[in-house]
């Protein structure tokens, strides 16, 4: 009988001893799966996961490098190379910013610039060492100029050689267009020596000198070049965008100081055209004929209104051919004096209209009547208020508000720069009683900055608290006086 139960308690003891195992090993297994899941994206194809760094900023993207073999070399192979020292820039201007006069921060931002320039540089080239295979997007922004024109010029000889798509230079200062030292000087000479470099679709040069010929050279070459964007460039004098095989679609220019003419004619995939030239240059001639698919348009006017330049009649002549298919329309009227029998063609196709304007304009709502009455089925209004104000100004100014003019289509409006001056609540509740029968959303940014320049400085500390102050306004005092109808955003 001993024998017996011994046996039976060894067999029991054995049960136990598998059964506790299998238990453990289930834990074990659970513990695994939770604490250490199955690494599932390691295993994807490579052409996903390079695809997938590159959405990471490169700096991001060049670190994962650590977490294994199969991670290693995978950044090297990264289709988009952002050499963004937007960062950096900041950093050095806010330390500039701690003087408020420009030499104090000219010297400030000067004393640390030279070996921030080598840094980058430095990285640059490490980066474009290492890299194999194709490139859709290659981006340089930092404060560079001519001093380093061959090196500039080894990066974009490096990105025609990988087949770019996407090529941008903004070389700005201070944050803004160059303007104390002189631009890098983008040279015909690197696209002659490359042969292949028809695989271009964007061309985005900021702060860079390029003439009229070496774009024209562009524009032949590049047959799929598709979005041309230039600002700062003082070499621009003459442009030409010109012949039905262009694949043009997208034009840009803005602060080209010395551009003398614009000619763009039988462009017929062209469908946005912004030019800001003539802010600084009010002579600039411009000629817009057979552009079947332009339907965004944005010309500047002079900042100096006294030289007898009718600026919207000039608009109205320039665009002839297509104002009637228009679909956006920009304008800035700001400073432009106020003709009582203006009669605008009619913008059939208009659906967006953005204007900038004088806040103290006491003629605003009558420049509105006058542009409501020529787009029967526009959608939306943009208002730009500029950015000059004076509390004394603003007691003076006095709106006047014509007859109601009530339009049927009209659903949405934007007031931009607001600031929470008394002229800037009386346009806002005079567009209501005047044009708000089918009004259905009104959105008030008090963001400050000058919309149609390419600055990136930080902002001043003293800005940040104007717009706060701004935008406190809008919430506590105009927001009760819109009706209830309306939806009331305050960005």
């Amino acid at each position: 009988m001993n024998m017996k139960k011994k046996k039976s308690s060894k067999t029991i003891n054995k049960k136990n001893r598998r059964l506790r195992r299998c238990q453990l090993a289930r834990i074990k297994e659970y513990c695994r799966r939770v604490y250490h899941p199955e690494d599932k994206i390691s295993k994807l194809p490579e052409e996903i996961l390079v695809r997938i760094l590159s959405l990471l900023p490169l700096k991001d993207a060049a670190v994962t490098g650590v977490l294994s073999r199969r991670w290693r070399d995978l950044w090297k192979s990264m289709t988009n190379l952002n050499f963004d020292g937007d960062e950096t820039l900041c950093r050095m201007m806010t330390t500039a910013k701690s003087n408020y006069t420009y030499y104090a921060e000219h010297n400030t931002y000067s004393d640390q610039l030279d070996s921030k320039r080598s840094s980058y540089i430095d990285w640059v080239n490490c980066v474009i060492n290492q890299h194999v295979g194709d490139i859709h997007r290659f981006r340089v922004y930092f404060d560079l100029d001519d001093t380093f024109a061959s090196t500039i010029d080894s990066w974009i000889m490096f990105a025609i050689k990988n087949r770019v798509q996407v090529l941008e230079l903004e070389l700005l200062q201070f944050g803004a267009l160059r303007v104390v030292s002189p631009c890098y000087i983008l040279s015909q000479q690197i696209f002659e020596k490359e042969k292949d470099f028809k695989s271009l679709k964007v061309l985005n040069l900021k702060s860079v000198g390029v003439t009229g010929e070496v774009i024209d050279y562009l524009l032949s070459k590049c047959t799929l070049l598709e979005r041309l964007t230039v600002h700062g460039s003082s070499s621009l004098v003459n442009l030409r965008v010109v012949g039905p095989s262009l694949a043009l679609k997208h034009i840009e220019l803005n602060h080209c100081k010395r551009i003398k003419s614009i000619e763009i004619c039988d462009a017929k995939q062209l469908v946005s055209f912004h030019c800001s030239c003539f802010e600084v240059e009010p002579m600039v001639k411009l000629v817009i004929r057979n552009v079947p698919m332009l339907v965004d348009v944005y010309i500047s006017s002079p900042l100096c209104s006294g030289r007898g330049i009718d600026y919207l009649g000039l608009c109205c002549t320039v665009l002839s051919c297509c104002i009637s298919q228009l679909r956006i329309l920009h304008l800035n009227i700001a400073y432009q004096p106020y003709l009582e029998n203006r009669v605008l063609p009619l913008l059939t196709n208009l659906k967006q209209l953005i204007l900038k304007i004088d806040r103290y304009d006491n003629f605003n709502l009558l420049w509105l009547i006058t542009f409501i009455k020529a787009s029967p089925y526009l959608q939306r209004l943009v208002l730009k208020l500029s950015i000059y104000y004076d509390e004394q100004t603003d007691k003076l100014s006095k709106l006047m508000k014509p007859a109601k003019c009530p339009h049927n289509f009209l659903k949405e409006v934007e007031i931009i720069g607001y600031a929470g001056r008394r002229c800037d609540d009386e346009l806002v509740i005079s567009l209501i009683e005047t044009f708000g029968v089918s009004l259905e959303k009104i959105i008030i940014n008090p963001f400050l900055y000058r919309m149609e320049h390419p600055w990136r400085q930080p902002k001043h500390i003293e800005t940040i608290k104007k717009e706060a102050m701004a935008r406190d306004h809008a919430i506590r005092h105009l927001k009760e006086r819109v009706p209830s109808c309306i939806k009331y955003v305050c960005i």
